[in-house]
């Protein structure tokens, strides 16, 4: 089942079933997306997608075997986490916009699957990792090398958590129609150039692996979500892939869930809140 987080032309914010393919209307869902909840037969217009869920956020960093090798780093014996706060979170088709008061010259996109956990869960085993995932969304991870790495200590968060640096959607597919989420194809268009087009086949940790060692000793909660990982193809690959900058589109894709687009814009003067 395709679930959206959408928001109805009175200003509501609801979870639906949309009712096709174009997304325009959705049947409403009744209840805790966690627990028990039901998919009703109230019919409702969506007048804005929104990012399907808004929770803590645990990264996966260097998870692909042809990047790692491309990039000559040696494959990670554990996967590489770092933690971003939620309003990092984006929405479908909102803008990503370029940090004004900091340097953003090398700010990537980064097509990645993304893990929706459904249940509390600690310790858990590679073999029972699935049994605790509620379903899978796209997430575009972006990132300013400025502000990750060596320049900043060696600490990924800086530079990956600016706000509205993790879009996420177009919606959640349940995990029952994704038995295997290491055979999935991730494609990633930087306006109408094809930059990325693998799969998730090639990960270094594979989603049970990812998912059981974030559990060790880290209790996992409904609504936790996973970025796996981006896999070749992001910026200085090949000739196509580049650096982000002001208007830029980039859209990610991977079928069943859809596809996630977001237009790159420099912040407005606006942000500033203090």
């Amino acid at each position: 089942m395709k679930i959206i987080r959408f928001l109805t032309q009175e200003g509501q914010v609801l979870f639906g079933v949309p009712t096709g393919p174009a997304i325009t209307e959705a049947n409403v869902i009744q209840g805790d997306l966690f627990g028990d909840y039901e998919v009703t037969d109230r019919v409702v217009g969506v007048d804005r997608l929104l990012a399907p869920w808004v929770g803590p956020l645990l990264g996966i960093g260097c998870n692909y075997k042809r990047l790692a090798t491309h990039l000559g780093v040696d494959f990670p014996p554990y996967p590489v986490l770092y933690f971003s706060l939620p309003n990092a979170i984006n929405d479908p088709g909102a803008p990503v916009y370029l940090p004004r008061t900091l340097s953003h010259e090398s700010t990537k996109y980064e097509g990645e699957l993304v893990v929706v956990i459904g249940k509390k869960a600690k310790n858990v085993s590679p073999e029972r990792a699935l049994d605790i995932v509620f379903g899978y969304s796209i997430g575009n991870d972006v990132c300013t090398g400025q502000w990750q790495g060596k320049n900043v200590g060696g600490q990924w968060a800086k530079g990956k958590g600016f706000d509205g640096y993790k879009p996420l959607g177009p919606a959640i597919v349940t995990a029952d129609e994704i038995p295997d989420p290491n055979q999935l194809r991730i494609v990633t268009k930087l306006n109408d150039d094809l930059v990325q087009d693998e799969s998730t086949s090639d990960m270094i940790h594979d989603v049970r692996a990812c998912i059981s060692f974030l559990s060790q000793g880290h209790t996992l909660m409904p609504g936790d979500l996973i970025y796996t990982g981006t896999p070749f193809g992001t910026p200085g690959c090949h000739e196509k892939a580049r650096m982000l900058r002001a208007g830029d589109v980039v859209s990610v894709s991977i079928d069943p869930i859809g596809t996630l687009t977001n237009p790159i814009e420099d912040e407005p003067e606006s942000a500033a809140t203090a």
